[in-house]
């Protein structure tokens, strides 16, 4: 019994896998497209719907240091602004996109460097 039971079992398994990978061309690129948006969003570190999730609040900075340091100990109790919020562009969600952007239509301070 248990043989009948294996060879139906082998002979179903095909056809079955074939029956599930029969989808449309549509469902084929609706699928593909959701895994690239998906992709492009982590790589591109977009943030635009983690901050609606959280209500577009701002965020508070947070720095990487060593606390032993004495420019550390020093001079981050100064510094008032570090102590703050901040609130990126919704528009600019990417720290890529936002160096294209300025890359593109930004327009750097005009000086002139003396030796």
């Amino acid at each position: 019994m248990d043989c009948v039971d294996e060879w139906a079992a082998s002979k179903l398994g095909p056809s079955l896998i074939l029956r599930a990978l029969n989808l449309s061309t549509w469902q084929y690129f609706v699928g593909l497209t959701s895994i690239l948006i998906y992709f492009l969003y982590n790589f591109l570190e977009m943030h635009l719907i983690g901050d609606l999730l959280v209500g577009m609040r701002r965020n508070s900075v947070k720095l990487l240091y060593d606390p032993s340091s004495n420019i550390a100990t020093h001079l981050l109790p100064k510094c008032e602004i570090l102590k703050g919020r901040y609130w990126s562009t919704s528009w600019l969600c990417s720290p890529h996109l936002q160096t294209a952007f300025l890359h593109f239509f930004g327009r750097p301070p005009m000086f002139q460097y003396r030796r």
